[in-house]
């Protein structure tokens, strides 16, 4: 399922983890956060209950007081937490600024600083840095299982007509679909046995929940993405492993078979509703937020701030404060300069997943599909999960560097 060197690496981190005891209580207090949002709680939620207090609380102690004050320490040279460092700050001044001189809704500046705190979990966990390595399967493991409850959650299995559609939206489903199936592809033509194949069985199934849940709720992008980063996969397996690729392959084709008009069926429906939508509306909803900010010189520059809202042609011109793409939205709550800032912070992001490609390719494609549906299609950037696949992003770096020494493979 892992490579040789990453599973001589596993044993050290766990014994790491254990020999310290507060670190080891907080990952615990943090997974059983996770475990509270993956079973009972929302992505944006409408309102703050007992549940958001429970996992705003859990954060916190995650975080703790070193962490949260990490962001006024110097970033250790590092372009990510740099072009962080300044979004976070920028974020916290301006915008706030902003939305409370044009009177914007609490409710709704709330719903946007806690998602852009969410983005910036990085930059606060500056202080954790070193216990990343040894917390990273740790946090795959909590993310998928907030990506098959979110899955299981949003699927209609009574026939009620009322699922939680949303949840298939979240960026913890995509990467809980692809990693599994992608860890099932690699366990079969890397490393495989006869006792390896119902490890392959159990992955492929339950990344089949996922697929179904986002398939029912005919995320075109997703399915779209999901396709062409596996083929991308299959593809460096078949420049290394060309006989068991071509087996995989095959098996594949033999599997949708008796699953073909169900496949098709789909297919269908997403052409259908490319026919009744079009492709999609981000260009109109990108040109409709720039009409909100081009009207003033200093609105174009900062934004209309934290919580300020738009005629958005995505949604039959119904006054929203979300765009479907986390540029389009910094754009009409930060401006030109938070564009400008979160470009930075997102391209270190994608450099990060473009070295770890050729060392871990499962883990950075699986990263990778997340993290561009919410900067460009998607608005589930504004939700835990995007945080967390960010935090994922930057652990595995920092767990690069302790098994791999910064992404280079051991020969």
């Amino acid at each position: 399922m892992v490579s040789v060197e990453t599973r001589r690496v596993f044993p050290e981190m766990f014994r790491k983890v254990l020999k310290n005891p507060v670190h080891q209580y907080r990952l615990l207090i943090f997974l059983g956060v996770l475990c509270v949002y993956a079973f009972f709680g929302s992505p944006t939620p409408e309102r703050f209950g007992f549940v958001e207090a429970v996992v705003g609380l859990g954060l916190i102690i995650y975080i703790g007081i070193k962490g949260a004050l990490s962001f006024m320490s110097t970033y250790r040279g590092e372009p990510l937490m740099g072009s962080g460092h300044f979004l976070l700050m920028y974020g916290l001044t301006l915008p706030l600024v902003l939305g409370a001189f044009h009177a914007h809704d609490l409710n709704a500046m709330i719903r946007d600083v806690v998602p852009f705190f969410f983005m910036m979990a990085p930059v606060f966990l500056l202080s954790r840095f070193e216990n990343l390595p040894h917390s990273f399967v740790y946090l795959v493991l909590g993310v998928i299982v907030i990506g098959l409850c979110f899955s299981i959650r949003s699927l209609d299995w009574l026939g009620l007509n009322d699922p939680l559609f949303y949840l298939a939206n979240m960026p913890s489903v995509f990467f809980t679909c692809f990693l599994l199936f992608a860890l099932a592809t690699q366990n079969f033509i890397k490393h495989f046995s006869l006792q390896s194949l119902p490890l392959v069985f159990v992955f492929a199934a339950l990344a089949a929940i996922c697929f179904w849940a986002m398939a029912e709720v005919q995320q075109r992008a997703s399915i779209g993405l999901f396709f062409g980063l596996y083929a991308l996969l299959i593809a460096g397996f078949a420049y290394c492993y060309i006989k068991r690729t071509l087996v995989l392959i095959m098996l594949i084709g033999l599997a949708f078979i008796p699953f073909g008009a169900v496949f098709m069926k789909i297919v269908e429906a997403m052409i259908q509703k490319t026919a009744l939508v079009g492709v999609n509306m981000r260009w109109e909803e990108l040109l409709a937020v720039w009409h909100a900010v081009s009207e003033h010189p200093l609105s174009l520059m900062f934004g209309l701030g934290w919580g300020a809202h738009f005629y958005s042609p995505a949604v039959a011109d119904i006054e929203v404060n979300f765009t479907h793409s986390l540029l389009s939205s910094m754009l009409l709550k930060a401006g030109l300069i938070g564009v400008f800032l979160s470009t930075g912070y997102i391209v270190f992001l994608f450099r990060i997943l473009w070295k770890a490609l050729p060392v871990y390719p499962v883990y950075a494609l699986a990263l990778a599909g997340p993290l561009c549906i919410d900067v460009f299609f998607y608005a589930s950037y504004k939700s835990l999960d995007f945080g967390l696949i960010i935090f994922l992003i930057v652990a595995l770096h920092s767990y690069a560097r302790f098994s791999q020494g910064d992404f280079t493979p051991k020969h």
